[in-house]
């Protein structure tokens, strides 16, 4: 039997404690080809609530020519529960299905194998439960290019919830970039707009980060924002202005200055 990695456990002390070698799981065509069984490498439970209980089947295929025989191991784990190991017998094309029940009772990951055991020698198949994702999704940069000094621009950002569960949220901005809301949650696969305020006091480049906290453990994000705050003034485009000849009762335009 292949190892492939360690588990380990901290103790309220801060220790590491060794609590099991994890054994190797074979890929589907690998086994087949060795052990002449057909299965899947795992079974897999996801987002469950505890509580409950939740039952898979597994199909297991002799797809040798010769008659196989086989037992399995319990989980080490109280929470994947299976019946009574008897002894199976396969005749070559028979299948077989064994009712695999997952018991959680608290909302965290789980991570086990049952072993089974042939005359061939012995192969794992993984029985995992994984935990609901949490994630909301934010730009990483805004530019406000310019903006007048001492009035407000505006723009507006998404943020998507990603996840599969409600995704609160928080936003930490420092002047003169503010955000509306600055707080709420979003529902899975929705999205929400917030508005983002530039107020420039000065002629002068302002970066600045929007913050995007989410609940532990999801890491928060940060998005760039950038302005520049530019003071407007008059520009006359022609030092002299000839109209020409223009007869009576005619409209003739110019543009002498503009705005910037």
């Amino acid at each position: 039997m292949s190892m492939l990695e360690t588990r380990s456990k901290i103790s309220s002390r801060g220790d590491i404690r060794l609590s099991r070698v994890v054994p190797e799981v074979l890929s589907r065509d690998s086994r087949a080809r060795r052990f002449g069984i057909d299965c899947p490498s795992e079974l897999h439970w996801h987002a469950k609530e505890p509580g409950g209980d939740y039952k898979q089947k597994l199909t297991i295929k002799n797809v040798s020519t010769q008659v196989i025989k086989f037992k399995y191991k319990l989980p080490e784990t109280s929470f994947f529960f299976l019946k009574f190991p008897d002894l199976f017998t396969l005749n070559p094309g028979m299948a077989a299905s064994i009712d695999v029940n997952f018991r959680p009772i608290r909302s965290e990951p789980y991570d086990d194998v049952i072993e089974f055991i042939t005359t061939q020698g012995n192969f794992f198949i993984r029985v995992i439960a994984t935990m609901p994702e949490h994630g909301v999704k934010m730009q990483e940069h805004l530019d406000f290019g310019f903006a007048t000094v001492k009035e407000e621009s505006t723009r507006t950002f998404v943020l998507r919830n990603i996840g599969e569960v409600n995704a609160p949220f928080e936003l930490l901005s420092e002047a003169p970039f503010d955000v509306h809301p600055k707080e709420g949650v979003i529902f899975p696969g929705k999205t929400m707009t917030v508005k983002i305020s530039f107020f420039p006091t000065e002629a002068s480049v302002y970066v600045g980060t929007i913050v995007c906290k989410q609940p532990i453990p999801r890491p928060a994000l940060v998005m760039k924002i950038s302005g520049i705050g530019k003071i407007p003034f008059v520009a006359i485009s022609k030092s002299e202005v000839d109209f020409g000849t223009v007869l009576t009762g005619r409209t003739v335009n110019e543009v002498l200055c503009s705005v910037e």
